[in-house]
């Protein structure tokens, strides 16, 4: 791990998630260092972009009169690890309340997929639940996409693991399930997350839970029903993952993270009242004393020095560091480090376009189908090159303040244990309150392209996307927007190389390249964003931002006294205590 000297500097490339993550982290860890965040554009945030579009109504219970358009991210899972650190942030930032929950029997949390169906109306595909009970798994065998299910699931538990270091998601589904459960359902899955194709994607990275399982005990199935009848005999002790456990050795969350990992498995998906830029907002507004952003400004080089790195800035400045963090992707991690064996070694890395169509239909409620949207197999594509939809006013009229309340801040902030039953009833509670948004209308998120767009050329024009939007909603849902009288709201976005496609060895690739960084810089410069972290989830990111920051405080007195006393749980920039969007 680096070790960076008493009253050092830092250098951090990229204000996304991940560098402000790790800023906040190393600042708060490490109060003797001087830190400088560089962004080349005019905001931090990366990819998580809120946009506010005013409305002609008033919710009164919401205390808004606009719409949030979410550009980007928009959810966080409340089983992801990362949530906790997450959520620690926006306590010690006194936003806990803008965090948001749909609980897991919500209608909100409904989620489909894309079945062949098509009728003399021109209604091409219908929505078909993912299995959210028995009787609906049921149903759902019966379904053309259900093709082949049972029969994996049986066969599962006889097949021989395999030692293979890598394989694609394909073929790993495949081998122990069919093909038909990776063509109709995991597809599907990998669109969702990142816009990748099954038969490219790396088994390892992105099904990593998986692959440890098969290799440890076998078979998925039969390890997934001995975790079944373990928790059937219930008062099994919930397990928090070691990087969560240290996290809360440092940091000192204000809440019992065991009880409140617990609470937030009841509530799947998360959100933030204004949007998850939010989180990005306060984050900016509470760094610590003793970090420095720059907007507007790149890091154009870096030169190893005898007594550090220099780099080299967009504006003409030489800056002199002790350690410097790459968040950016693989070309950009490349231009910075000048060095041609690693410019060699990123060549390889691909990554997938995006378009968003941002829909607003303003005082209808249209979707016929409640839930948070649904996604397109492999099967199922077709010349839109839809990846899915996203039913963002489902999401939002579903989602419940999970920490405005006194009983639940109470409970969770006590060290009194709690039963499931007393658990339960809270997150019932929570559940069955008031929804934050109360007004009728319709929100939409239209995801398209991925690996469907071979290059920069087949990117399509807004006319064109504007027409696929329409024949979507009509074909899929059963929405006319030639009977919303011109009051519709359409909004497009590209993004460009946005998420990184985790192909067959690419596990081995980042080890190549960590290792190509260190023969040069030494343990001067260390890498993270998604392209060489552990996934492409907020969660993920924050996870690795921790864990990296800890590691540059491992060794120094200050990472003796983390260690010993944890971190203050005060925020760390004392003139910033209040959340302000």
């Amino acid at each position: 791990m680096p070790i960076v000297p008493q009253q050092g500097r830092v250098g951090i490339v990229g204000g996304g998630i991940s560098g402000l993550t790790y800023a906040y982290f190393l600042g708060s860890l490490r109060p003797d260092l001087k830190i400088d965040l560089y962004e080349k554009s005019a905001r931090c945030g990366g990819y998580i972009r809120s946009k506010r579009l005013g409305t002609t109504e008033y919710d009164s219970r919401a205390n808004q009169d606009y719409t949030i358009l979410e550009k980007g991210p928009r959810t966080l899972r409340g089983e992801s690890p990362g949530v906790l650190l997450i959520l620690d942030l926006l306590f010690k930032c006194n936003a806990q309340n803008e965090l948001l929950g749909i609980s897991r029997n919500s209608l909100g949390n409904r989620k489909y997929l894309l079945s062949p169906y098509s009728d003399t109306e021109g209604h091409s595909g219908k929505l078909t639940p993912v299995p959210y009970s028995f009787s609906s798994f049921l149903r759902f065998l019966f379904d053309p996409l259900g093709k082949g299910v049972l029969f994996g699931l049986l066969k599962e538990p006889f097949v021989r693991s395999k030692s293979s270091p890598d394989e694609t998601v394909e073929q790993f589904v495949s081998r122990r399930f069919n093909k038909s459960v990776s063509d109709n359902v995991v597809s599907a899955i990998m669109h969702g997350i990142y816009a990748g194709d099954v038969s490219q994607l790396s088994a390892v990275s992105v099904l990593s839970r998986l692959v440890d399982i098969e290799r440890q005990h076998g078979s998925i199935v039969r390890y997934g029903v001995s975790q079944l009848l373990q928790s059937l005999k219930k008062r099994t002790p919930t397990q928090l993952a070691p990087e969560v456990e240290l996290y809360a050795k440092v940091f000192k969350p204000a809440f019992n993270v065991s009880k409140t990992a617990r609470f937030l498995r009841k509530f799947p998906v998360l959100t933030m009242h204004d949007g998850l830029e939010s989180l990005v907002t306060v984050l900016q507004k509470n760094l610590p004393r003793n970090v420095s952003v720059h907007t507007n400004t790149a890091v154009r080089g870096v030169a190893k020095k005898e007594k550090g790195l220099e780099l080299t800035l967009s504006t003409g400045e030489m800056v002199r560091v002790d350690h410097l963090r790459l968040t950016v992707d693989g070309r950009a991690t490349a231009a910075v480090l000048q060095n041609a064996e690693l410019s060699a070694l990123v060549a390889p890395l691909e990554y997938a376009t995006v378009v968003l169509a941002n829909v607003y239909l303003p005082a209808l409620k249209l979707l016929s189908h409640p839930g948070f949207g649904f996604l397109v197999p492999k099967t199922m594509q077709d010349e839109t090159q839809l990846l899915g939809v996203i039913f963002d006013s489902d999401i939002e009229q579903n989602s419940k303040r999970l920490f405005f309340y006194n009983d639940v801040s109470t409970e969770l902030t006590s060290e009194s244990p709690i039963s499931d039953e007393k658990l339960a009833k809270l997150a019932k509670a929570v559940a069955n309150r008031g929804a934050v948004i109360t007004n009728s209308y319709t929100k939409l998120t239209l995801m398209l392209g991925g690996h469907q767009l071979k290059n920069g050329d087949d990117l399509p024009t807004r006319s064109r996307v504007h027409k696929i939007v329409r024949d979507v909603l009509m074909s899929k849902l059963h929405i006319d927007l030639d009977k919303c009288n011109g009051e519709e709201v359409i909004e497009i976005e590209y993004w460009t190389d946005a998420i990184p496609q985790y192909r067959v060895g690419h596990e081995e690739l980042k080890r190549k390249v960590a290792g190509a960084v260190r023969q040069v810089f030494g343990d001067k410069v260390t890498l993270g964003g998604t392209t060489f972290g552990d996934g492409v989830g907020v969660p993920d990111c924050v996870v690795r931002s921790f864990t990296d920051a800890y590691g540059v405080t491992v060794g120094s007195e200050f990472g003796h006294d983390a260690q010993q006393n944890g971190v203050s749980n005060e925020n760390p920039n004392p003139q910033s205590k209040k959340y302000a969007t």
